[in-house]
């Protein structure tokens, strides 16, 4: 039986730990991605501004039920994404604007908000059909609950 050379066994070793190492780096399959959580908050913000604009068309109760459970299903995906970063904030700090989920979410809006570009472009397509706010946020809706169920 036939030897490999000392250096051939060190390298294959070398890769073997390398691989190791990649693996034990990359995230189980359960933790949501980033850039679909990122996708989902700027849904929230669009239907946001689609309701805001659609307020004077609505009626007072219809508009504040849509409020409020757009604003606690962001609650529940910025919990959901603190988590993810192995933060413990909850909804209720979200909520109350507690010094760390202000924090969070100032980096949020920072690195995944919609920009003023795309906040005008909301605003202006909000505008054109104010009728829309229901899609747009049953759509922001259904992403937050696939991170949050």
């Amino acid at each position: 039986m036939r030897r490999l050379p000392r250096s051939s066994v060190m390298l294959a070793g070398i890769g073997l730990a390398g691989v190791s190492a990649l693996n034990a780096c990359t995230r189980s399959a359960d933790v949501p991605d980033s850039d679909a959580m990122a996708r989902c908050y700027r849904a929230h913000q669009t239907a946001t501004i689609a309701l805001q604009v659609a307020r004077p068309t609505m009626p007072r109760d219809e508009n504040l039920a849509a409020r409020r459970q757009l604003e606690d299903s962001t609650r529940r995906l910025l919990a959901a994404w603190a988590a993810r970063e192995s933060l413990a904030i909850d909804a209720a700090q979200f909520a109350e604007r507690t010094g760390r989920a202000q924090a969070f979410l100032d980096g949020v809006n920072a690195e995944a908000g919609l920009s003023d570009q795309q906040r005008m472009a909301a605003l202006s397509a909000a505008s054109d059909a104010p009728e829309l706010w229901r899609e747009k946020t049953s759509t922001a809706l259904d992403c937050a609950d696939r991170f949050t169920s």
